[in-house]
């Protein structure tokens, strides 16, 4: 779906896995990404089942961003 995370559905079940190749932060682009997959599932009338790739999950949001300030740490 896109380079951040993928989509894959079957019967019914949406899955969503995070793959920023790293440790799947949680940055403002990874979030809309979220979002649009999450649209994309509602359209589908799926179930949603959020996963990393394989040993990682997230680590949270971007904290290097949070601490910048700014808009986009808000």
């Amino acid at each position: 779906m896109t380079d951040l995370l993928s989509y894959e559905l079957n019967d019914s079940i949406a899955t969503i896995t995070l793959d920023d190749g790293k440790v799947n932060i949680l940055s403002p682009q990874m979030l809309s990404d979220i979002n649009g997959a999450l649209d994309r599932a509602e359209a589908d009338n799926a179930i949603v089942v959020l996963a990393g790739r394989p040993g990682v999950f997230s680590a949270g949001f971007d904290l290097k961003l949070l601490r910048a300030g700014g808009d986009e740490a808000l």
